[in-house]
Parts: structure tokens; C-alpha cells; sequence
């Protein structure tokens, strides 16, 4: 291979790393993004049956869905972090969100949801 194409191709290598084309898993502590269509509703659908009344309008505090801005140090924390803080309560935030019937997991979905949403920076829809 000559010199100048060797360069090429590694130039689109470096390309579609940089462009996030690597299929290696996020760094450890990062909240993971709902990896499939199925999940993203489900935590869609829990979050609007409750978590809406509180972090649509950013009621007493609470990190609004869809702002970067409000979620970036909380992101730092990692999901299991947010998840913690999701079921045992934080601030204002009773726990499990006044609503104790939700499973853990459940809570995990509505984290990954609002962490998704915030990622995209996509506001809330009222």
C-alpha cells in the first residue's frame, strides 16, 4: 500500500471513531441509554403516569426533563447513583417518587428515560 493511501485510510479510521462509530460500551459509571425502542416507552409510559406532575414544570426543584443544563452534574453521579437517589429519595424528591408501588426497575427505566431525554436535550411536550 503506498504512503498516501495508508494515510487515507487511517485518516477515516480516526474519522469513524471520533464519530462515535465504535461499538465498545460506555465508559464505567455512565448512565446507559434505553438500548431499545421497547425500553424508551416503557420508561416514557411510567414516567408520564407520575414523574411528569414534578419534573415537567421543575416543581419544588426537581432537574426538568429534557435540560442538560439541570441534569449534567447529576449524570456525573452514574445511574445507579440517579437510581439510589430515585428510590431512597434526595431533597425535596420523596421516595420512589410518592409512588411505592414502582419496582426498582421500573425506576430504572424512568432514569434511563430522563437521561436519554436530557442527553438530546428534548424538553418535556406540556
Amino acid at each position: 500500500m503506498c504512503p498516501w493511501t495508508k494515510r487515507w485510510v487511517l485518516g477515516l479510521v480516526g474519522i469513524a471513531l471520533v464519530a462515535g462509530c465504535s461499538s465498545a460500551p460506555p465508559p464505567e459509571g455512565e448512565p446507559e441509554l434505553p438500548p431499545t425502542p421497547e425500553e424508551f416507552a416503557a420508561g416514557e409510559a411510567l414516567y408520564d403516569n407520575g414523574c411528569a406532575s414534578c419534573h415537567d414544570s421543575s416543581k419544588e426543584g426537581a432537574p426538568r426533563l429534557g435540560f442538560l443544563r439541570a441534569w449534567r452534574r447529576r449524570m456525573e453521579a452514574g445511574e445507579d447513583t440517579l437510581v439510589q437517589h430515585a428510590i431512597e429519595g434526595v431533597g425535596l424528591m420523596p421516595p420512589r417518587g410518592d409512588i411505592p408501588e414502582l419496582t426498582d426497575d421500573e425506576i430504572r427505566s424512568i432514569v434511563r428515560y430522563m437521561v436519554y431525554r436530557a442527553e438530546l436535550n428534548i424538553p418535556a411536550k406540556h
